[in-house]
């Protein structure tokens, strides 16, 4: 979608590389550059380790650079909240001199001077009625003879991608 619109540098401040979720938002950042036929620029990627203080030294990071990005692309809505903060310290004007892109679509974000230009809702409700669901399963197949303690599954849940009404850039 960034894309799409004309934005070609764009970084991304990525969680830690512990969670999960930071490898596939990785993995997804890498997979939309290559989609599009635009090269991946890693000195675009920073970690944070979720508190403001390593937002705003990836934050600081990615400002520094020759080329500054277009989009800050936000582990979460936490860290797009502390970047933000971080950019105003620095007299950036968010989402015209930088555009803010973000994952969670908290509803808070609704009340900040600064949402994300766009978030991705990955839908935290249907996550957890989903888990139970599976965990309910689960606990059924345990009295069965042919029960594998070491079987897993993978389930993908759908994202959408909300644009933010007052933010244009």
């Amino acid at each position: 979608w960034l894309i799409s619109r004309g934005y070609k540098r764009i970084a991304l401040i990525n969680g830690p590389d512990k969670l999960g979720a930071s490898k596939e938002r990785l993995n997804g950042y890498i997979e939309g550059h290559s989609r599009k036929k635009i090269k991946v620029d890693m000195q675009l990627v920073e970690k944070t380790d979720l508190s403001k203080e390593g937002t705003y030294a990836a934050l600081e990071m990615l400002l520094a650079r020759k080329n500054r990005p277009q989009v800050v692309i936000t582990f979460n809505e936490y860290v797009h909240m502390d970047a933000v903060q971080y950019a105003q310290q620095k007299n950036i004007l968010v989402n015209r001199d930088v555009v803010f892109a973000s994952y969670a679509n908290l509803p808070i974000t609704n009340y900040t001077a600064h949402p994300p230009l766009v978030s991705v809702e990955q839908y935290p409700y249907g996550q957890g009625e989903k888990a139970m669901e599976i965990m309910i399963g689960l606990l059924g197949k345990k009295m069965d003879a042919d029960y594998n303690p070491n079987e897993f599954q993978v389930e993908e849940m759908p994202a959408t991608l909300v644009m933010h009404p007052n933010t244009r850039p």
